[in-house]
């Protein structure tokens, strides 16, 4: 199945990361590669974690792909020269990939592949794992509008999803960025940042001043603390019914603080 052209995995990840409409359409199933399941020389993995067994289906020559009962996607694996590409990990909570109950699909599922790399690692001769969310699970989605994941993790606990699981970014240049937001945020205290101006620069729009005055009253409680120890109390109480404003809000406080954004970027972590 694998299509005999050149560059075909990094086609593959280019459609896939970079447009939403493509990865929407024809994520189900692995473009129905599930059909196929089981001819030729093609070996599924069957793997045991946490006391459920999972079964990853080769689809296609060097690619593993977890399904859920609806036949969606849950993972998609290539290994190819040594390298483990992670090309999609379903964070839907309504899909059925586990037999478990969990709250977090996402964070599970990569454990879990984390876990089936470590396994087979060996085998297949791998020095590094990549991963790159598909542009379609890179934002939080909500009301009309849509808020960078990596960067909003970055205000909340001073490093990206993936950094928190050991990944770092990939591109050197993007690395020293990476440490740079670090540095940056590891220090920074919330009456450091001001305020006032990033308001100026957000629409004088009505609906906007009750949420100012929330996170105002939060900024002065908050002045000496942490700048990520005060952001990360706001999201979590305002952001849900205010995604508008903190689409705005985060972006200008990245801007403000010179910090360089995560968002699309391929995270490695060398094993």
């Amino acid at each position: 199945m694998r299509l005999n052209i050149n560059n075909y995995y990094e086609i593959q990840k280019f459609l896939f990361y970079t447009n939403h409409y493509f990865y929407n359409k024809y994520n189900k199933s692995s473009l129905n590669l599930k059909k196929y399941v089981g001819g030729g020389s093609l070996k599924n993995i069957n793997f045991t974690y946490k006391n459920e067994l999972y079964k990853f289906h080769n689809t296609e020559e060097n690619v593993y792909a977890l399904f859920s009962e609806d036949e969606n996607d849950c993972i998609i694996l290539v290994i190819d020269s040594g390298v483990a590409t992670i090309n999609a990990i379903n964070a839907d909570n309504s899909l059925k990939c586990t037999n478990t109950i969990i709250t977090n699909q996402g964070s599970f599922l990569l454990d879990l592949v984390l876990a089936l790399i470590s396994l087979i690692k060996d085998k297949f001769k791998l020095s590094k794992v990549e991963l790159t969310a598909p542009t379609g699970c890179s934002y939080i989605y909500c009301d009309n509008s849509k808020i960078k994941l990596a960067n909003l993790s970055f205000l909340q606990y001073n490093n990206t999803w993936y950094g928190r699981k050991g990944f770092v970014p990939s591109n050197p240049n993007k690395l020293k960025n990476y440490y740079h937001n670090i540095n940056i945020l590891s220090k920074l205290k919330v009456k450091k940042l001001d305020i006032i101006k990033i308001f100026h620069n957000i629409d004088n729009i009505p609906k906007y001043d009750k949420i100012k005055d929330k996170i105002m009253k939060y900024y002065k409680q908050y002045s000496n603390e942490l700048l990520i120890t005060w952001f990360h109390f706001i999201s979590k109480k305002y952001l849900k019914n205010n995604c508008d404003f903190f689409e705005i809000f985060i972006d200008n406080i990245f801007n403000e603080l010179k910090l360089y954004s995560m968002h699309m970027e391929t995270f490695a972590k060398y094993l």
